[in-house]
């Protein structure tokens, strides 16, 4: 009917890390200030050839996650951050719950993966 729509995005940049040698387990990503509604991730670690780039919404299931590593491509579904170090060592996490002041990633791990991940994650309110 030509009414304006007023609307508001609330963002918010957090940098947190990940050692990929712990054993898998919950992450806890505070700092926020809201609970946000969606994440944008972006992961990469020195010395490592790759970078993982990936979103989670907390109103569907699941999430998308893109990776590139040398020597070849990966693309997933399954996990919003990706982390593959070598054949057989790696590192996943997805978003566990979308809490009052960020969220909490679940974190998988497969063989012995060493170093550390630095995450840039945009929220969204």
């Amino acid at each position: 009917d030509g009414t304006a729509v007023a609307t508001t995005v609330t963002t918010k940049l957090i940098e947190f890390t990940r050692d990929t040698s712990l054993a898998a387990g919950n992450q806890a990503v505070t700092g926020v200030g809201f609970q946000p509604s969606a994440a944008f991730f972006f992961a990469l670690q020195d010395g490592i050839r790759e970078v993982s780039w990936g979103f989670a919404d907390n109103a569907k299931a699941g999430a998308g996650v893109c990776t590139y590593f040398s020597p070849a491509d990966s693309f997933s579904a399954a996990n919003t951050i990706s982390d593959y170090e070598s054949a057989g060592n790696n590192c996943h996490a997805t978003v566990n719950s979308w809490d009052v002041d960020g969220v909490t990633m679940a974190w998988t791990k497969t063989g012995a993966p060493t170093g550390t991940l630095l995450i840039k994650t945009l929220f969204f309110k």
